[in-house]
């Protein structure tokens, strides 16, 4: 009898143990629509994953990123830097607002075409960066006669549901893990199936960057190269942008409004030159006499702050290929250089349509010189939805 019982209870556990997950996931999926409003189709989760997908796009031209942790190569100053990303929202259901970001930032030799790292002194080039950005809800909008609410909440009862009970059995989630796959899930399909008409937002980022070593450079105004001194540079900076994006079903695009204020010296205006000295060393009779050779700046140096106003504007047709433009007034203590950059925005996406890495062919004019460069931008983790 006692066996018949036992025998009678395995069926009722295994359904109970069945029953569970599902129970979970049936709340977290409620939860997350009465998250969504009357004006919106989408919960403000998904709305900041897809906002930040655009964002990627852009990332060699905005510099900004809502993922975890982001990288860009940047020909306009040639540096590299890496950037974190920390979000400061209370409840991680609410519209992003705000996010903060800091980093290294390393930067190669001022002059030449792409990145002149192979002669640049690390040790002398680092810096730490940061920015406070503020997101001026953006808005996604649909076709009135689009049944896209229909369709997203058939998708998140059938395909995500049975996802999310896949997931459960490999490990453990919380409700606030289940809503973050809900979101994700949700913002790849509406990428993948383009279910919205347009999107746009905009945003403002206080950004600085403060040198944590001195570069050192050689200066000497004679040709006797013995004469010569030793002059340090702290290149520190601090900019207010305004930016904003539109996107489409065919074409995107985003501007950017830039005042910034730096630390400016000759070597970066290029009015100064390298030269190369070589002097002689005494040699024993019938021996060939014995050279070095240094290079060093020829001329007085000079350091200075500077004032710059720049404009930037990109676009995208299909999210994949691009034209780009910007073009900076420089002020302040006698450097008035006007420069700009022409460039092809390239986007690559992931299986999901998702960006996946960011690009930028670029030719550009700086203080009359011609120079052709690349920047790169990808960003990694998760988005901080």
């Amino acid at each position: 009898m006692r066996t018949f019982r036992i025998l009678l209870l395995i069926p009722l556990l295994s359904y109970a143990q069945n029953q569970a997950p599902r129970a979970l996931i049936d709340q977290a999926l409620l939860d997350y629509e009465s998250e969504i409003t009357g004006s919106q189709f989408v919960n403000d989760k998904t709305l900041n994953i897809l906002i930040g997908d655009v964002l990627n796009q852009y990332l060699p031209n905005t510099k900004i990123s809502t993922q975890r942790l982001s990288f860009l190569l940047d020909d306009d100053d040639n540096s590299f830097s890496l950037t974190g990303n920390f979000d400061p929202r209370l409840t991680k259901t609410s519209y992003q607002s705000f996010l903060a970001s800091g980093g290294l930032k390393l930067k190669g030799e001022p002059t030449g075409s792409f990145y002149n790292f192979k002669d640049s002194n690390w040790a002398q080039n680092i810096g730490a960066q940061f920015k406070l950005t503020w997101f001026i809800p953006g808005t996604l909008t649909k076709n009135a006669d689009h049944q896209i609410s229909r369709l997203l909440k058939a998708y998140r009862e059938k395909t995500i549901k049975n996802l999310a009970i896949e997931a459960l059995e490999t490990k453990p989630l919380d409700s606030q893990e289940l809503e973050e796959l809900i979101a994700t899930k949700e913002a790849e399909y509406i990428l993948k199936n383009d279910l919205y008409v347009s999107m746009y937002k905009f945003w403002v980022t206080l950004q600085g960057y403060i040198p944590l070593t001195k570069s050192s450079n050689t200066f000497t105004n004679t040709t006797d190269e013995s004469i010569k001194s030793e002059h340090q540079f702290e290149a520190w900076e601090a900019s207010l942008s305004i930016n904003g994006f539109y996107k489409g079903k065919i074409f995107s695009f985003s501007f950017s409004a830039i005042p910034r204020v730096y630390q400016n010296n000759n070597i970066l205006t290029e009015t100064v030159k390298k030269r190369t000295f070589t002097s002689f060393e005494g040699s024993p009779e019938g021996q060939p006499a014995l050279t070095t050779t240094d290079s060093y700046y020829y001329g007085v140096y000079e350091e200075f702050t500077s004032g710059q106003i720049k404009a930037e504007a990109a676009s995208l047709y299909k999210d994949c290929i691009g034209l780009s433009a910007a073009v900076e007034q420089n002020f302040w203590n006698g450097y008035d250089a006007l420069n700009w950059k022409l460039g092809i925005p390239l986007n690559l996406k992931n299986k999901d349509g998702a960006s996946s890495i960011a690009f930028e062919i670029q030719w550009r004019e700086f203080n009359k010189q011609h120079y052709l460069g690349i920047s790169i931008g990808k960003a990694f983790g998760k988005f901080l939805d």
